[in-house]
């Protein structure tokens, strides 16, 4: 359980939602939790600007406690003091549950240890016995890397030609 922010502190957050762009667009309950209690939640169904809002606090080192998805991990750039992994399973595309790639748990326990300011990261991997020993036996290798769009001569000139930057 996470204790009550003192008032002041529940000012200055409610000041820092207030003036952010996005802060006009958080829902009720997870202003009342960062407000609060400097928890927050972040997963594919808020909107981008309540994701945005979560992403902007949590790199400041506003926040005490994020309950996120892997997507947090492995798209946003900051890192926590401890990461806590729940599982190693994740929904597939075809509405099963599939295992985590190697890559995708080192990402998520790379956030462990915040730069400049943590001498040491810690990760505490919760998980069921199930998912520990389906864990357990995956064997790291190199995942192959596949290429999803083509990049061609026309694509960079395009590009360019929208930024007005000169062609040598």
């Amino acid at each position: 359980i996470v204790s009550s922010f003192p008032i002041i502190q529940r000012r200055e957050m409610e000041s820092l939602i207030k003036n952010h762009e996005d802060g006009k667009s958080l829902n009720l309950r997870l202003r009342q939790l960062i407000v609060k209690h400097g928890c927050a939640y972040h997963h594919s169904g808020l909107m981008p600007s309540e994701k945005r809002l979560v992403e902007h606090l949590a790199k400041r080192g506003e926040l005490r406690f994020i309950a996120a998805t892997m997507s947090l991990a492995s798209g946003v750039n900051f890192s926590v003091r401890s990461c806590l992994i729940h599982g190693y399973r994740r929904p597939g595309r075809g509405g099963g549950m599939q295992s985590l790639a190697p890559s995708e748990v080192l990402q998520m326990w790379g956030r462990a240890g915040r730069r400049r300011l943590d001498v040491e990261g810690y990760v505490i991997p919760c998980t069921n016995i199930e998912d520990s020993d389906l864990f357990s036996s995956v064997e790291a290798y190199p995942e192959p890397i596949e290429r999803k769009n083509f990049v061609s001569a026309v694509n960079i000139l395009s590009i360019l030609s929208r930024h007005n930057a000169e062609v040598l």
